[in-house]
């Protein structure tokens, strides 16, 4: 097991900068995950990592070998650095069987032949996939697909691997499925991973730690239930969709504040006491369950309601310049209600 450890990494392409100045660092055997909006340079900066794409500036380095430094022109080639890479296309070559396509990595290194179906055999079994060895990748589900797209990857028996949204071809069932098998298989081979998505859920839910890129910068970094349960930035708390409002604090006690929304009021937590004063005004960042909806000292009128099987989500306008999203497990009766904000963050705007 090696670490991975990026330092100020930058990357533009044309008029475009993708990544600005990227600091990340992944420990050994763990399981770390990008996530960010389409376009946020979370497959840029895996790419780089990879080798298949080279930043302007800022350094990579595995375990203590540099794989890229700008400042003493270093920069390894893709197959020298230990990597498995899997793509979100799983790109499977359909000419070849699944042994072949597995294999496809060990023959260009001139890997010997005994050695290449040992570790055929080995991923194999591992995965599951035994019995598909024989078989043309069209004759595979999307699943069975996906676990051919890891061995290959694995049997090159890499350092670190790389996974760019490697579930996001599956279907709702598959995908849920998908991530408790690979989550289970990475901790098993105790392989330090990086691992690419756009789906909240999915980083929560197979993540040791994550970090979130917004426009090309790491926003937040931290373990799934820090990032959630500390949900002090804007940008980050729109991704996750939290609800966003500005207010007015009209009191503050420590780190304890009272914010006018609308025509009420919340109590939050300051994530910056010491830049939090009465009348200045600060972002209301607070979970939809954490709406308390029939009673409270805010007002509201039901915009519509959406029926999502577990809760409805409703959509109310309390007069704080945008709607904000609540759930009950009831559906609303009653246009005009109450409610109050059981928990929240306020930020300096």
């Amino acid at each position: 097991m090696v670490s991975l450890t990026i330092e100020r990494l930058s990357k533009r392409f044309g008029g475009v900068q993708a990544l600005r100045g990227v600091d990340l660092s992944i420990e050994s055997g763990e399981v770390f995950s990008i996530v960010g909006p389409s376009g946020s340079g979370k497959t840029t900066l895996l790419r780089c990592i990879a080798g298949l794409e080279t930043p302007e500036q800022g350094a990579i380095v595995v375990g203590e070998t540099p794989v890229f430094d700008s400042r003493k022109g270093i920069n390894v080639p893709p197959e020298k650095r230990d990597m498995g890479f899997v793509p979100q296309t799983w790109a499977l070559w359909p000419h070849m069987r699944v042994r072949d396509n597995i294999a496809f990595g060990l023959k260009i290194k001139r890997v010997d032949e005994g050695e290449i179906n040992r570790r055929i055999r080995e991923v194999s079994e591992v995965l599951g996939i035994s019995d598909l060895l024989d078989r043309w990748p069209w004759q595979l589900s999307g699943g069975q697909q996906q676990r051919v797209a890891v061995a290959r990857a694995l049997v090159l028996e890499p350092k670190i691997i790389l996974l760019d949204e490697p579930l996001s071809n599956l279907d709702a069932a598959l995908r849920e499925e998908a991530r408790i098998w690979l989550r289970d298989l990475m901790k098993r081979l105790k392989i330090t991973s990086l691992y690419v998505t756009h789906d909240l859920s999915e980083a929560l839910a197979i993540s040791d730690r994550l970090a979130v890129i917004i426009d090309g910068e790491i926003k937040k970094v931290g373990s799934p239930r820090e990032i959630y349960e500390n949900m002090d930035n804007p940008d980050v708390a729109q991704l996750f969709r939290f609800n966003v409002v500005e207010g007015k604090i009209t009191g503050v006690d420590g780190n304890r504040v009272a914010v006018e929304i609308g025509d009420g009021s919340a109590i939050c937590r300051s994530s910056s006491p010491d830049k939090t004063t009465q009348g200045s005004r600060a972002y209301i960042i607070f979970s939809p369950e954490k709406v308390k909806i029939g009673s409270g000292g805010i007002s509201g009128v039901v915009k519509s309601s959406i029926y999502l099987g577990s809760s409805y989500e409703h959509i109310i306008d309390i007069g704080a310049g945008k709607p904000i999203k609540a759930r009950s497990r009831t559906p609303l009766t009653t246009e005009r209600i109450k409610l109050d904000i059981e928990e929240c963050i306020a930020t300096p705007a």
